[in-house]
This record gives structure tokens, sequence and C-alpha cells, in this order.
């Protein structure tokens, strides 16, 4: 099969033609290196996702890279923080290799979210669970959110994009994400 253009969905180097990005890569790894916060915001079919993908493999052997996909969070999750605190920790435990990456008692904490076991479940508890996981953590972590676009007008993500950016500016004080990534085709 020969390669072509892509513009339906991330590109593969073995199936579609590609520009070099590795100096994006390691331009966007030094901004992670300082503690930055940004966001990419471009129209569809850009690059975005491919280049998140590949700065996830990029950053690897240093950080714990969370890289969430919020396409695979449905509308309903976004109803109320008790099923977004469910449905975040579903999606962070498929991308972390809990085994490896975070203490038992932590992945239990994230299990009991993800199952529906927290009582009354609110965003300040998940983010009480994530500074925990951060402060013992051997290496730090990265987040990456990438296509929420579909829940931009949402109060419980807009709440939840208040909290994260709320530790950023607190991370001198509070252990949190290393770096925190959006992406977006539109400006928030």
């Amino acid at each position: 099969m020969s390669k072509f253009f892509n513009d339906s969905a991330d590109c593969k180097p073995d199936l579609h033609y590609m520009i070099d990005i590795s100096e994006r890569l390691e331009q966007i790894k030094g901004m992670i290196d300082a503690g930055q916060y940004l966001t990419i915001n471009r129209a569809g079919q850009y690059g975005k996702t491919t280049t998140l993908q590949k700065l996830s493999e990029y950053l690897k052997n240093e950080y714990i890279v969370v890289s969430l996909d919020f396409q695979m969070i449905s509308y309903a999750d976004f109803n109320n923080e008790q099923s977004f605190t469910g449905a975040f920790a579903r999606e962070l435990l498929k991308v972390v290799d809990k085994n490896k990456n975070m203490s038992e008692t932590t992945a239990a904490r994230f299990e009991k979210f993800a199952n529906g076991h927290v009582v009354n479940a609110t965003l300040s508890m998940l983010f009480k669970c994530i500074i925990g996981w951060c402060r013992e953590s051997p290496k730090k972590l990265v987040l990456i959110i990438d296509d929420i676009d579909s829940v931009t007008y949402n109060q419980v993500f807009h709440d939840f994009l208040a909290q994260l950016r709320g530790y950023y500016i607190k991370r001198n004080k509070i252990p949190t994400f290393q770096f925190q990534q959006r992406i977006s085709q539109e400006c928030l």
C-alpha cells in the first residue's frame, strides 16, 4: 500500500505523508521542562492530534504522560461532577500503567471514582486524589487533553478547567501536573 495525504484523522508515518516535527517536539518539551501551560487552538486537520500523540511518545521516558481524548467521554458524563469524576478516572486508568506509575493506594482511590463508589463525588475530591498521586510520584506528571470542542459550553467542564488552572497557579505550593495541555479547534 502506498502512502497518501491524510486529512481525516491522526497521521501515521508508515501510512501517510508527514513533515518532520522533531524540532517542534523539542521546542514543546522545553516548555514542559520549564513548567509552562499552553493551549493549541487551530482549525481541523492542522496536525494537533498527531503532534500530541508524538509528544506523548517523546516524553514517556522522563515523565508520566496522561494523554486523554475527551471524545471518549460521553455527553452524559458531563451532566454533573459525580458522573464526570467517574468518567475522568476511567479514562485516566485506561492510559496509565497503574502497576508501574502509581501506588496501590492511589490506584484504589482512582478505581473508586471510576466505579462510582465515591458518594457525591466532586471535582475537589478528584483533585485531592490527583494531588496525592503527584506528591508520591517519582516522575513528574504531564496532562494532555485532546478534542475538548464537544464540551466547551458545559459548566462541569469549565469548573474542571478552572481547577486545573488554579492548581497550576499554585504549583509551587501544591503538587500538581508539570504541564497541562488542552487542544481544541476554537478558542475558549
